[in-house]
């Protein structure tokens, strides 16, 4: 009994670490068309952290850094995003047009959080362990 139980836990275990992955996943979404980079090197207080604005002005994203993050990065849950994953208080930020003609705003962090607001209030989140570009490397 206690055997079909410790089964039974570590299978719903599983199947709540698949679903988390799925949330946010970008799966389904189209290409995107463009990038625009709104704000580059940007620095929060929203966050405690040692960063300062001057170590974040560095943080510099061109829309093809973009284009790779969202291509990369796997879905996250709002919790992982907003409790689990580390925090940088160094950001981008801009809008990008979806192949299928959709705008949609995005958000990303030196800790390769990213999330991405649709036209229909959704808000998808990332994070993109396998990034490499330099800008996030720290200061």
């Amino acid at each position: 009994m206690v055997k079909a139980a410790l089964c039974l836990l570590a299978s719903l275990g599983v199947a709540a670490a698949q679903a988390q992955q799925r949330v946010g996943s970008p799966a389904g979404l189209p290409a995107t068309l463009s990038v625009d980079v709104q704000e580059n090197g940007a620095w929060t207080d929203e966050i405690s952290g040692d960063e300062t604005p001057e170590q974040c002005a560095a943080f510099v994203l061109a829309p093809d850094d973009v284009r790779e993050f969202f291509r990369r990065a796997r879905g996250a849950s709002p919790r992982e995003f907003g409790h689990d994953l580390d925090m940088s208080r160094c950001h981008a930020r801009g809008s990008l047009r979806l192949a299928d003609g959709r705008p949609a705003g995005w958000f990303i962090d030196r800790e390769r959080r990213g999330r991405l607001t649709l036209p229909d209030g959704r808000t998808l989140y990332f994070h993109c362990g396998e990034c490499r570009t330099p800008a996030f490397e720290a200061p």
